[in-house]
């Protein structure tokens, strides 16, 4: 039985000075507040009774007691700034130069109870996180905008990325930088409706902040606060297409190079490149920076621009995701489900001079999610569903994932504010897409769980 809450904040603003005719600077500053909590009773059954059911057996139980098992809480808060210079030379040549630094404010709460007799900690309550921290990133860059020919437009730009993580309580502390992430697009036009654009990047990335903070069983502070930072390369070549005054079809082939990911340091399929797909916390080892991985694909998009009182938009994208963990075995990813489609359209009618009425729908699929076998004795004494580490991602779920949406508005135009009134059909097919496999007390000791089920939202917006 699980009760789980979030809550967030930000406040910003904005700064403008014009330097001389050809440059002005600016500045925006923020501060942010995120903040999730949840508390986790475990439900005991007895079983009472039982029945036939399509020809299975089936039981029926009753409530035994509840026990808390989890309580935790993770906030972060963040100031921030990002402060550049815009000179304009001449009609060709643009160049931006600044910096963005934000400084992250950490505490991370969680104790867990465990009912495995192997366990160490064993009917008692034991620390996960117990970490106040602090971090702090630093991104200049320069960016030059040449119209190089009539035809060849040229985008270059050269950022750094500098990084500090320190644990307050421990005194642990870590930095890392990429002095040198270059990155360049081109464009060429090949005549009035078609184009040509070609792009190139050298990226890095700082981990999920609570990763850097969990406690190993054990232990009494952090070790992965030595963390790194993720680094991929990307290339990306497209082709654009005018069709008519409002209607537009692009193709774009990438591919993604992905090095420096966390993994075990015990030889296992796990991968931070992997966390993100579903609703479940991971909890991990001694984690180095030895992983690697790829993505590569093609995106297909058609769309008409709001004209006549509609628009619409088509994108199909196919693709494949791989990694490899400290065991060195090429897998797919998480992500991997090898396509995805969506399809957008949406009718205004206006039905006075400052009203409008507003219908849409939407439609998403994509290939079946991908996961990996249980290891039935480690889900027993863990009460959770544990895969088998060396059939990581092996199986695929038996469906592919689909949900049509459907949305409903009126808008009212007045002197000094807008109303918005709309109502929001998600799943409209009430579609069960299937979102993991948990564990469950009794043969075949898993169930799959499923993700939204229909759902109509109402909701009420003021502009002003």
């Amino acid at each position: 039985d699980q009760l789980f809450g979030s809550s967030m904040g930000v406040i910003g603003a904005t700064f403008l000075w014009n330097l001389n005719k050809r440059s002005y600077y600016r500045a925006v500053v923020s501060k942010s507040h995120q903040e999730v909590d949840a508390i986790h009773d475990l439900v005991f059954r007895t079983k009472t009774d039982s029945f036939m059911r399509d020809d299975k057996l089936v039981y029926k139980f009753r409530l035994d007691s509840l026990k808390k098992i989890l309580d935790y809480r993770f906030r972060v808060n963040t100031t921030g700034a990002n402060m550049f210079v815009n000179v304009k030379f001449n009609s060709r040549t643009n160049m931006r130069y600044g910096v963005n630094i934000t400084a992250y404010d950490f505490k991370f709460r969680d104790s867990a109870y465990t009912f495995d007799q192997s366990d160490p900690n064993y009917n008692k309550w034991f620390v996960r996180w117990k970490s106040d921290g602090t971090g702090l990133t630093i991104m200049p860059y320069a960016q030059v905008k040449w119209q190089a020919l009539p035809k060849l437009s040229v985008s270059a730009g050269l950022t750094a990325q500098y990084l500090m993580i320190a644990d307050k309580a421990s005194n642990k502390s870590t930095s890392n930088s990429e002095l040198i992430q270059p990155r360049l697009g081109m464009r060429y036009q090949i005549n009035k409706k078609q184009s040509l654009n070609f792009g190139f990047g050298v990226h890095s990335q700082m981990q999920p902040a609570y990763t850097y903070y969990f406690i190993l069983p054990g232990n009494n502070e952090p070790h992965n606060v030595s963390m790194g930072l993720t680094r991929s390369i990307h290339y990306i070549l497209g082709y654009d297409l005018a069709i008519g005054k409002d209607k537009r079809f692009k193709t774009e082939v990438y591919y993604q190079q992905l090095s420096n990911i966390p993994v075990e340091k015990r030889s296992s399929s796990f991968s931070l490149a992997n966390t993100g797909t579903g609703f479940t916390r991971f909890f991990p080892d001694t984690l180095l920076n030895n992983g690697s991985g790829f993505n590569y694909g093609i995106e297909f998009t058609f769309e008409k621009s709001f004209t006549k009182g509609y628009y619409y938009i088509s994108t199909l994208s196919l693709f494949e995701a791989k990694y490899r963990g400290s065991d060195g075995v090429l897998r797919n990813s998480d992500f991997n489900t090898n396509y995805a489609y969506n399809a957008l359209i949406a009718k205004e009618w206006k039905t006075g001079k400052r009203s409008v009425f507003n219908l849409g729908g939407k439609i998403t699929t994509a290939g079946a999610r991908r996961y990996s076998p249980m290891d039935t004795a480690a889900s027993a004494k863990k009460r959770e569903y544990i895969e088998q580490d060396s059939l990581k991602n092996s199986l695929r779920f038996g469906s592919s994932y689909f949900r049509f949406d459907l949305r409903i508005s009126y808008k009212i135009n007045a002197k000094k504010v807008t109303h918005e009134f709309a109502i929001d059909f998600v799943n409209m097919t009430n579609r069960r897409n299937i979102l993991k496999y948990s564990y469950i007390s009794e043969a075949p000791y898993y169930r799959q769980e499923y993700q939204l089920g229909f759902l109509p939202l109402f909701y009420y917006k003021l502009d002003f």
